[in-house]
């Protein structure tokens, strides 16, 4: 007697589960803006905005390439990273970690670094072609052309919104 009860249900929820699918080949290009933490002696809170654009090489596994620039109260930040992230893109919530290696360029005190990139995030797929999220980076240099700065550390935690094509 249950059993039949619990028959349209199940068929029910069948009719309304939408598919989902990962996706390699899949490209996505986005904005990204937020927060910025600049850590040590030259250390402030700011704002940052930047750019993505990612590739999907498998089901699991993307390739990134980010561009970013963070303003402090005496010091302008710009980098540039490529990497890569693990993926779970089966559903519409899509959360993804990866590592990123790239240069930094520092003024006021002007410095140039080479350093890595440590991202978590988790975007939302609003429709087909659109996601929103949100990401969370540690940045570090790893070595520096200047005697004024040793290593330089900071955070960001940026809003995105990206298009998504290449299905």
């Amino acid at each position: 007697m249950h059993t039949r009860a619990l028959l349209p249900v199940a068929v029910a929820a069948l009719a309304l589960t939408r598919h989902a699918g990962a996706f390699e080949r899949q490209w996505h290009a986005g904005i990204d803006a937020g927060f910025a933490d600049l850590a040590g002696d030259r250390g402030s809170a700011g704002w940052g905005a930047g750019g993505h654009l990612t590739y999907g090489l498998t089901d699991a596994f993307n390739a990134m390439l980010d561009v970013g620039f963070s303003r402090h109260s005496e010091t302008d930040v710009l980098c540039g990273a490529l990497g890569a992230a693990y993926t779970l893109d089966v559903t519409r919530v899509v959360p993804y970690g990866g590592v990123l290696v790239g240069g930094y360029r520092l003024t006021g005190g002007v410095a140039n670094a080479l350093g890595a990139q440590l991202a978590l995030g988790v975007d939302y797929q609003l429709a087909r072609s659109w996601a929103v999220g949100i990401e969370v980076k540690w940045h570090r240099s790893l070595w520096t052309w200047s005697n004024q700065i040793d290593s330089v550390s900071y955070a960001t935690a940026f809003l995105r919104a990206e298009y998504v094509w290449g299905f």
